[in-house]
C-alpha cells in the first residue's frame, strides 16, 4: 500500500509548538497524510494510532554538528550533546539517524559545511533532503542536502518540520509499505526507494512558533513588540519571496 509520511513533526512537548496529538492527526486528516514522525526538541515519543493517523515514535536532537532526528525509536533516548554519541544512543533505540535541514543556517559556507558532513557520514542512516523551513535563509539549502545524500549513498527524507497546525503535510515522503505500521513504515524507510515532495512554508509560520515558545516560556510583555516587529518582517518576507518559495517546491526520487 501506498503511504505518505511526513518525516518531521513537532508536538506540545517541544518548547515551540502546541499541537497535541489530535491536532497533529486532524491536520494529516485533512491532508491526506497517513503517518508522521514526532520529532521533538530533546523530548523522546513512543509511537501510537490516532483517529487512523499514525504517530511515529522520534526525537530532535541539538548536537554539537546540528539538529539529528532519531525516526522510529522503539525506547527512550537519553538527548547528548556529542553528535556521534547521540546517533549511536539513537541506533541502540531502534532508531534511523538522519540529518536534520543540514544547510539551514548560514555562519558556515556551503562548501565548508559539506566537507564537515562527510565525516560524519558513517555515524548516520540518512539526510534530511527536503524541510519546508530549510530554505529561509539559504535558497539552496534543500537542493544541497540532496545532492549530498545522493553523493554519500545515504537515503533521503522529508518533512514539514511543523510547529503549527497550518504546515504539518507541507513536505513528505511517499513510499510503499505492507502495512500502515510502525515496523512497515521504518523498514520502508531504510529501504530509501519511493519519492518525496514538498512545499516551501510560509514565513509566519516561524513567527507563530516563535510566539508558542514566548508563551510557554512566560516572557514577560516588554517582548510582545519584539514579537509583532518580527510577525511583521516575516509577513513582509512572505510577499517578496513568494514567487521563489512556489518555484522551490520539489517532487523527487527519494533515492
Amino acid at each position: 500500500m501506498e503511504i505518505r509520511v511526513d518525516c518531521h513533526v513537532h508536538s506540545e512537548n517541544s518548547f515551540d509548538s502546541d499541537m497535541s496529538p489530535e491536532t497533529i492527526a486532524a491536520a494529516c486528516v485533512k491532508k491526506g497524510i497517513d503517518a508522521v514522525f514526532i520529532c521533538d526538541h530533546d523530548v523522546a515519543s513512543e509511537s501510537r494510532a490516532v483517529s487512523g493517523v499514525l504517530l511515529l515514535g522520534g526525537i530532535e536532537i541539538s548536537t554539537d554538528q546540528g539538529h539529528l532526528l532519531g525516526l522510529g525509536i522503539e525506547s527512550d533516548v537519553e538527548p547528548v550533546r556529542d553528535f556521534k554519541k547521540a546517533a549511536a544512543a539513537i541506533d541502540a533505540a531502534g532508531g534511523v539517524a538522519v540529518l536534520a535541514h543540514p544547510f539551514q543556517k548560514t555562519d558556515v559556507p556551503a562548501g565548508e559545511r559539506s566537507r564537515a558532513l562527510r565525516e560524519l557520514a558513517p555515524y548516520i542512516r540518512g539526510i534530511e533532503a527536503f524541510n519546508a523551513r530549510a530554505e529561509k535563509k539559504r535558497g539552496d539549502a534543500n537542493d544541497l542536502a540532496y545532492r549530498l545524500a545522493k553523493e554519500l549513498g545515504l537515503i533521503t527524507t522529508a518533512g514539514s518540520d511543523a510547529h503549527t497546525a497550518a504546515e504539518v503535510g507541507a513536505a513528505y515522503l511517499t513510499v510503499e509499505a505492507e502495512t500502515l505500521s510502525a515496523e512497515a513504515v521504518k523498514a520502508a524507510l531504510l529501504r530509501g526507494e519511493g519519492t518525496f515532495s514538498g512545499v516551501i512554508s510560509p514565513r509566519r509560520a516561524i513567527a507563530a512558533s516563535q510566539k508558542i515558545k514566548a508563551k510557554k516560556k512566560g516572557l514577560p510583555p516588554r517582548f510582545r513588540l519584539r514579537r509583532a516587529l518580527f510577525a511583521l518582517k516575516c509577513a513582509a518576507a512572505d510577499l517578496i519571496y513568494q514567487r521563489r518559495d512556489k518555484s522551490h517546491a520539489c517532487h523527487r526520487k527519494a533515492r
